[in-house]
């Protein structure tokens, strides 16, 4: 059977504090929302939740690991070209250079990016040409043939010179430095290098590459791995694809590990890959109507081993049992004081200053009326206590005011 690991992955290294990476599932939307309301996980779990970006850029070794939008990115290079039929050819350098650099920084292989990158591309060293920048231009086409040669270059967009200098960006990389390149992998797999096929992996292969920058991963019929970003260089590199665990993590929103062997393998083979000791998860059974359980994994010498975890367990009515959403705050006294006091507990500074300017200020007013005692023309004395009694008036009307305001802003916000 099928299950689903929802890591609340918790993590620790050797040598920092307590952390953790929070991971949920489409598998069952409703507990994914009751999880959701969870806002604290580092208290939930007792540990530090570790950021997603920074768990896929410890398993890729990508700068900026991002989850890439390609419609976005088709609709940047598109408005790249207008920009430049409009004269704006720094805004078009510009827009190419973001979708190259989403391309280095996609967590996911796609053959569209790939392509967007490689056009992207092309049209940098054309751009460089035409600005008369012949060096820059040269790199660029050099680079576009070193990781996309499989991406020809459009004679139909671009004039023969273009042409020209991409075909002596070719003979040049003939003359380029070589590096070796050396991939392992637990299973038989297709190793892409930027899309193009470098040859088949069985459990160790080694390959001759143009020295630079690679985006590396490995793809066989059940799926691929995330990318992999990898200096081939005058010393020899090594890369590891875990090609089972990677094509088993899909990420949206936060990652989700679907098991294909045993989940506390599969969770304690992620720990790993993200250079921790410990993982804390919870545990889906594709099967309707099954609890979810908790896991912990810790990898000690090579060895695993699970308990119950304490902290998810005690989350379980939220987690798990409860449907309803958690009840709300119990109601505050300090709602019930009034000179913008109960405004000041709910943490609206600006309302709180307000209501209590205006009642100080009715309440000084009242206490100058009042002391100024009875006044023997009978006139002014009755002038006197009309303005004691209008700013005694005022001053109820404005405590009642707030306080009402401060309890229907509590009874809203519940």
């Amino acid at each position: 059977m099928l299950s689903v690991v929802l890591l609340a992955l918790t993590i620790v290294s050797a040598d920092e504090a307590p952390s953790a990476v929070f991971v949920t599932t489409e598998v069952d939307a409703e507990l994914q929302q009751r999880m959701l309301r969870i806002t604290d996980w580092n208290s939930a779990l007792e540990r530090t939740v570790l950021d997603m970006t920074e768990a896929q850029r410890r398993l890729t070794d990508l700068p900026a690991p991002r989850i890439v939008d390609v419609a976005a990115m088709r609709r940047v290079l598109e408005t790249a070209t207008d920009r430049d039929a409009s004269f704006d050819s720094a805004g078009a350098m510009a827009m190419r250079r973001e979708v190259l650099q989403a391309y280095d920084n996609s967590v996911l292989p796609s053959v569209e990016l790939q392509i967007l990158a490689a056009t992207a591309l092309q049209d940098i060293a054309a751009s460089e040409l035409a600005e008369g920048h012949e060096k820059e231009a040269l790199e660029a086409a050099r680079t576009a043939q070193r990781r996309f040669p499989n991406v020809p270059l459009d004679a139909k967009r671009h004039p023969p010179q273009v042409a020209q200098l991409f075909r002596r960006a070719a003979v040049e990389l003939k003359r380029s430095p070589m590096g070796e390149l050396t991939i392992t992998s637990n299973q038989p797999a297709r190793v892409m290098a930027d899309g193009v096929s470098a040859g088949k992996v069985e459990r160790r292969l080694t390959v001759k590459l143009p020295q630079g920058t690679w985006r590396i991963w490995l793809a066989d019929d059940n799926g691929t791995s995330l990318q992999h970003n990898v200096a081939v260089a005058s010393t020899p590199v090594t890369v590891d694809i875990d090609l089972a665990l990677e094509s088993s993590l899909s990420w949206t929103t936060v990652p989700l590990l679907r098991c294909r062997e045993s989940c506390d393998t599969m969770l304690a083979r992620l720990a790993a890959r993200v250079r921790t000791e410990e993982a804390v998860g919870l545990s889906l059974a594709d099967q309707p109507g099954v609890p979810a359980t908790g896991l912990y994994v810790r990898t000690d010498g090579g060895t695993t081993t699970s308990k119950p975890v304490t902290a998810l367990a005690d989350l379980t009515p939220a987690l798990m049992t409860s449907a309803q959403p958690a009840p709300p705050d119990r109601f505050s006294a300090w709602s019930l004081v009034p000179f913008g006091v109960g405004q000041f507990a709910q943490k609206r500074y600006v309302a709180g200053s307000i209501y209590g300017a205006v009642q100080a200020g009715l309440l000084t007013w009242n206490i100058i009326e009042a002391s100024r005692g009875h006044n023997e023309d009978a006139a002014a004395e009755s002038d006197r206590r009309k303005r004691q009694n209008l700013s005694a008036g005022l001053l109820i009307g404005a405590v009642v005011a707030s306080i009402a305001e401060a309890i229907i802003v509590d009874a809203v916000g519940d």
